[in-house]
């Protein structure tokens, strides 16, 4: 059967098929009469070629119900399910632009304008996009109407045309060239593909590569809490958008104190503390912007790190004042920390909104602010967090923790004796998206940052505003009140360090006898708190325990 199932993988790859994946219940064959012997499997799969992918972009793959038979119907729409509206897609920089000879002149003239920064990015992209129709205009047609210039000219030069038409066509053939090199750029940018980087342009694999991820990422269909099944637009967007708006809300645990008994962070050295202190200056600024990558996508105002890379004599000196604003103490200028969190399905099919991962997209100028925190937060980890935490300290890897773990259990699984040992493991469900603001801004006063530098961020963190990209629009901006952005540079450090917070309480605690996690059990049931003696709260459910006592 296994040696069956790889052949008809091979042949489906020999032939160049796609399959076009599917909405609905996940299993199209079924078989028993109960839960003891039934058996599921998904049988019954719809496949394409790359000319049909291309000619139907939008073609989709629902699961039906069973009815007479033990296998689903299959039901392809060739335009897809959902109603086709007017889309609300945000603004996006094309980096095919730069190539323009106009380009930088563009920039130029609506920079000049007297207004803050994020209006005069919005600006800028209402110049950019009537520009784009007006003027740079559409790369497939003017690689049409090239193509049919050049196929002319030569048939006229092989019956001998004058001297200027072979003038003429050097000319179209710089110009052609040009436009496939934008095109290729756009696709590129658009199919997201980082194993090509130079070479051929490769335009069909990209455009396919483009197709695939939205149609992959397009979610028609999801399971409800009282698992029905919700395929109304309206309806999906509004359980997307509840159900991220309680994650991201804080419960209002009554605790307020976070300490303690025996354990604190090292003391940062004078050299440190000295170097925390010292005003951040614009060359910190230009080597954040060096370090990001170009074309990462961008946040709600549309501008990858690309457009500041190219146009930085243009824009830098006002991003640079801004920057260095925020970064000795100034206020956020408004919608600079806004922020569309992106959803990345954790399984080929997503069934339940619980199996997307949220991924926060910042603005560029942000990420500016806290690459420059970061920049500086990295000297300092390496000597403030203890060894037992590996990921995203410099000159440590995560891996470690995996030959350390294995020692341990080897170590508790060989030991004699009359007493023995016991393994407890947390799993802090969405612990990102939970964690506790006035927790994490307790570990950021206990690791002696110094004051400015805590306060710029907590501004950082505690300003944000929320909107999610269902389908690739906004559905609707919300505030939070708790948790930390993945996408946010800054994120993973802060994480770091509430856990080597959380490890010391935890170390602390059980040193002193006066831990009281609450139901851990073998079977891994969920915690509604992670508890101390004196209740004190780090996450909001957000724990699981489980607990194994190893004997030899």
């Amino acid at each position: 059967m296994i040696r069956r199932c790889q052949r008809f993988k091979l042949w489906i790859e020999n032939s160049g098929l796609i399959d076009l994946g599917f909405s609905g219940p996940r299993f199209t064959w079924t078989r028993g009469v109960s839960p003891h012997t039934q058996k599921e499997a998904r049988l019954d799969r719809a496949l394409c070629n790359m000319e049909w992918r291309e000619r139907f972009q939008d073609g989709s793959v629902r699961h039906l119900l069973r009815a007479g038979s033990d296998h689903s119907p299959l039901l392809i729409a060739t335009g897809g399910f959902s109603r086709a509206a007017p889309r609300d897609t945000p603004f996006r920089f094309l980096a095919a632009w730069t190539s323009h000879e106009q380009f930088v002149d563009v920039v130029k003239t609506s920079w000049a304008h007297h207004l803050p920064l994020v209006p005069k990015l919005d600006f800028l992209a209402q110049t950019l996009t009537t520009w784009n129709k007006e003027v740079f205009g559409n790369l497939l047609r003017r690689k049409r109407s090239l193509w049919a210039r050049l196929e002319g000219i030569q048939r006229r030069l092989a019956r001998g045309g004058p001297w200027y038409l072979w003038r003429l066509e050097r000319n179209l053939r710089r110009q052609l060239d040009s436009v496939l090199d934008q095109i290729a750029s756009f696709w590129f940018q658009k199919a997201r593909v980082e194993q090509i980087r130079d070479g051929d342009r490769n335009t069909r694999y990209f455009h396919l590569s483009t197709i695939i991820r939205r149609k992959c990422n397009r979610v028609t269909a999801l399971k409800n809490t009282v698992d029905e099944w919700v395929t109304d637009p309206q309806q999906l967007r509004q359980l997307v958008l509840t159900h991220f708006k309680q994650l991201f809300t804080d419960e209002g645990s009554n605790t307020s104190e976070f300490h303690t008994p025996t354990m604190e962070f090292p003391c940062i050295s004078p050299g440190l503390a000295q170097s925390l202190q010292q005003p951040f200056t614009s060359r910190e600024v230009v080597l954040a912007l060096k370090d990001m990558k170009p074309l990462k996508a961008p946040g709600p105002d549309g501008f990858h790190a690309f457009f500041y890379q190219t146009c930085w004599p243009v824009v830098g000196d006002e991003v640079c004042e801004v920057v260095l604003g925020v970064l000795r103490g100034n206020p956020l200028p408004p919608r600079l920390n806004d922020t569309y969190i992106t959803l990345i399905p954790k399984v080929p099919n997503v069934e339940r909104v619980t199996q997307f991962r949220p991924i926060g997209l910042c603005n560029v100028v942000y990420k500016l602010i806290t690459k420059c925190i970061v920049n500086r937060l990295k000297k300092l980890l390496p000597d403030m967090i203890s060894p037992v935490q590996s990921s995203f300290v410099p000159g440590r890897q995560i891996t470690d923790n995996v030959i350390i773990m294995q020692e341990i259990l080897h170590s508790m699984r060989r030991k004699t004796g009359g007493i023995g040992w016991m393994a407890i493991k947390l799993d802090l469900e969405k612990a990102y998206d939970r964690l506790r603001w006035d927790f994490l801004h307790n570990t950021l006063l206990r690791m002696q940052l110094p004051e400015l530098l805590v306060q710029v961020i907590m501004q950082c963190v505690s300003t944000c505003s929320l909107n999610i990209l269902w389908n690739g629009e906004p559905s609707g901006a919300f505030t939070p009140s708790r948790g930390i952005r993945q996408g946010d540079p800054l994120s993973p450090y802060l994480f770091v360090a509430c856990m080597e917070r959380l490890s010391q309480l935890i170390d602390a605690y059980s040193r002193a006898g006066k831990w009281n996690a609450v139901s851990l059990s073998r079977g891994g049931t969920r915690l509604s708190h992670l508890m101390f003696a004196d209740d004190v709260v780090l996450f909001g459910e957000a724990s699981r325990g489980q607990a194994c006592h190893i004997r030899d």
